[in-house]
């Protein structure tokens, strides 16, 4: 049995995909979260407690501010808590549990089996086996999961982001809201095969940049305000905020 402790968006997203292969308990101590979960199979249960009597391996998704509590809670339970806490290290977490402990930084395309999940720690082949039904499995060392939290976990919110100035200078330029979206998003779907199959960001760049064309003008003015720039410096500072809450 699958335990699954916050019923939260990264929760909720873990039993959406594995819900139909999987026997699942949730506890979250806000019940009101469970209610939004019409068409998901799984048993909630009304304690912590009666999760850890069925639950073989646990699935730690709750807030850095309440994750050392529950741990406090599960002192001398047996079996395999996997976190997906952020910032918290696998250090920590043994010093209040006996249980393996695997630590791993997902994303929200968990629920539709895309993920990339970042994984380390006492990671069996079972756990390996059940996190890839989420998506791709990359195996880390923990001093990397802060770069992994701020490309992986965070990125598609910037993605989001980037999406949406593309959706806002469609409608600017004459289209509906809902056109420019779908366009903007088969566009970036289109790219980001062509980039699967081929690997060379530069040399894609440079065949849709015709010389003294529309492509080359646009890249012009990121090149002018610093575009990568930016998204370096978005990416480097969401790394820090993660490693600052290890420190918490």
């Amino acid at each position: 049995m699958l335990g699954v402790i916050g019923f939260g968006n990264m929760g909720s997203s873990f039993v959406k995909r594995l819900h139909k292969d999987y026997k699942i308990s949730v506890y979250d101590k806000d019940k009101s979260k469970l209610l939004n979960s019409e068409g998901l199979s799984f048993e909630a249960k009304d304690s912590l407690e009666e999760l850890l009597e069925v639950s073989e391996t646990l699935l730690l998704c709750v807030k850095p501010k309440d994750a050392l509590d529950v741990l406090k809670s599960l002192s001398s339970w047996q079996g395999t808590i996997i976190s997906c806490v952020a910032g918290l290290e696998i250090a920590k977490i043994q010093r209040f549990v006996k249980a393996r402990v695997v630590r791993i930084m997902p994303n929200l395309a968990v629920s539709v089996g895309l993920g990339s999940i970042a994984v380390c720690g006492d990671v069996s082949e079972d756990v390996r086996r059940m996190l890839s039904r989420c998506g791709e499995v990359f195996e880390l060392e923990e001093g990397l999961f802060d770069a992994f939290t701020a490309i992986a976990g965070s990125g598609p919110a910037f993605f989001y982001k980037f999406l949406q100035g593309m959706v806002l200078g469609g409608v600017y330029l004459g289209m509906s809201k809902e056109s420019a979206l779908k366009v903007s998003l088969q566009s970036i779907l289109g790219a980001c095969e062509l980039l699967k199959n081929n690997g060379s960001l530069e040399e894609l760049i440079f065949k849709v940049s015709s010389p003294g064309g529309t492509t080359i003008e646009g890249i012009k003015l990121l090149e002018e305000k610093a575009f990568c720039g930016i998204v370096l410096e978005c990416i480097a500072k969401t790394a820090q905020k993660s490693k600052l809450l290890s420190t918490l």
